[in-house]
């Protein structure tokens, strides 16, 4: 499973991101009984899961637009972003079909260790929620950033 924390993102007309920063809303911390996957030892220090893995804007100040029984709603929250990462998932996965690729499959341990992988992520430095602060490298509130899905889709092995 990969969990997806939010993010508040602003961008222009021409859709370039002008800031970033982790939501103050994200759920993020640790599992209660999960134990640490192997995937995640070189960025969490604490025994348990760690969340998140990712992050996406989900500010419902600054929210994402979808075309819905023929008309255009808004929404936020992580609990739309992590569904809209599985839609952006299955565009990836036809993308890579089209090219001859296999599709991804289980994610989490390319993400952490796939260097070329983790590095189509914007690391999301600013922010905070109620108990935890993003910063450089990876962090509770955005995990290991907000992802370029364009970028992933050719740099997953």
């Amino acid at each position: 499973m990969t969990c997806v924390g939010g993010t508040q993102l602003v961008a222009s007309q021409e859709g370039v991101i002008e800031k970033e920063w982790a939501w103050v809303m994200s759920g993020s911390g640790l599992a209660k009984t999960f134990a640490r996957p192997y995937w995640q030892d070189a960025d969490v220090t604490a025994d348990r899961r760690a969340m998140a893995d990712l992050a996406l804007n989900s500010s419902t100040e600054y929210p994402m637009w979808m075309r819905r029984w023929s008309k255009w709603e808004y929404f936020g929250g992580t609990s739309f972003a992590a569904p809209a990462f599985a839609g952006m998932l299955a565009v990836v996965n036809g993308y890579r079909r089209s090219l001859g690729l296999p599709r991804v499959g289980f994610l989490n341990p390319i993400l952490y260790g796939h260097k070329p992988t983790r590095s189509t992520f914007r690391d999301i430095e600013y922010g905070q929620t109620e108990h935890y602060h993003a910063g450089p490298g990876w962090d509770y509130p955005t995990g290991l950033g907000a992802p370029d899905i364009a970028m992933l889709a050719l740099a997953l092995p």
